[in-house]
């Protein structure tokens, strides 16, 4: 054999070798059973709903129990989600989302046996009732579930509330079903529906904005309180719900000099008396208006007018 030919041999051998080296020492480097990292906040897309006191737009800005949360919680876990990154759409559209679209988390959520394996969660944030309202010049008495399926009741499609009412035995074709509570307000007014389920805070918050007066419509029939929570479309990874549901533990858990805690400070904000613990007082069980820096002639919404507190009795 010839030198020339010798000396490629010799040159294709050493490429080779050396690059099967290479190949090994690049597999050791991650060495296999190694947990994925947490993924960051910034590669998820949040979604809300307009539902005061948890979420809702003022002046183009989002404000609200559960987005002072996630901006805290996400703080902790190391990539801060500003709010101004939060997408606010019907309740439809967003819920929706969370079921097709990967990536994707939802504020708010009601975590209910018939979504238990659609979502991964981390909470909860708080709870609340859905509550029937009715015109009161109607003089309705809902005495039990059983006696719901006589009216027409307004529900929001895919809400709690709709699976709520479909739960206490009333059928679909008893419902009329839209995806904005606006629409509702005005159906329930004009008497195209006889009652209408909603949480009882935002029901009265909207009802405030659309006709003037939050007090428009009564409660005539509470259902049972329900947790809500953030809902995670079920390809984001255990390690990060883990670690938003460990941040959230300490904002409940972890004092300042004072004995309050993170979450009982956002929760104050929102329930209309600066320093008051949520879980004293039934913030969502109290329906009176009041204004916290005097009088509230015209009802403007959150901060400067809150629902309830006016007595804990």
């Amino acid at each position: 054999m010839s030198q020339p030919i010798r000396n490629i041999l010799f040159l294709f051998v050493a490429i080779l070798v050396m690059g099967i080296i290479l190949s090994a020492g690049c597999v050791s480097e991650k060495p296999a059973g190694l947990a994925p990292a947490a993924q960051s906040e910034e590669t998820l897309n949040f979604y809300t709903e307009q539902f005061p006191p948890y979420n809702y737009d003022v002046n183009g800005t989002l404000n609200g129990m559960s987005i002072d949360l996630l901006e805290a919680i996400t703080e902790k876990t190391g990539t801060k989600v500003s709010r101004d990154k939060i997408h606010l759409v019907s309740w439809t559209e967003a819920y929706q989302t969370g079921l097709t679209k990967n990536n994707t988390v939802l504020l708010s959520t009601a975590r209910l046996p018939e979504r238990e394996n659609s979502f991964k969660w981390a909470g909860p944030i708080d709870s609340y009732s859905t509550v029937l309202f009715a015109r009161p010049d109607r003089h309705v008495n809902v005495t039990g579930p059983e006696t719901l399926t006589q009216y027409r009741i307004g529900v929001i499609k895919d809400a709690a509330g709709m699976k709520q009412v479909l739960a206490s035995g009333v059928n679909e074709s008893r419902l009329v079903i839209e995806t904005n509570a606006s629409v509702l307000i005005t159906k329930l007014q004009n008497g195209e529906i006889d009652l209408w389920a909603y949480p009882e805070p935002t029901g009265r918050y909207l009802t405030g904005q659309q006709t003037g007066d939050p007090s428009t419509f009564e409660v005539v029939y509470t259902f049972s309180p329900l947790d809500l929570w953030y809902a995670f479309s079920t390809d984001v990874p255990d390690i990060t719900v883990q670690s938003f549901q460990q941040a959230l533990d300490a904002l409940k858990t972890d004092k300042d000099a004072s004995g309050v805690t993170p979450y009982e400070q956002i929760a104050a904000r929102y329930s209309g008396r600066p320093g008051i613990v949520r879980g004293d007082i039934p913030f969502f069980r109290v329906t009176p208006i009041r204004a916290l820096n005097g009088p509230c002639p015209k009802f403007s919404g959150f901060p400067d007018c809150h629902f309830g507190l006016v007595s804990s009795t």
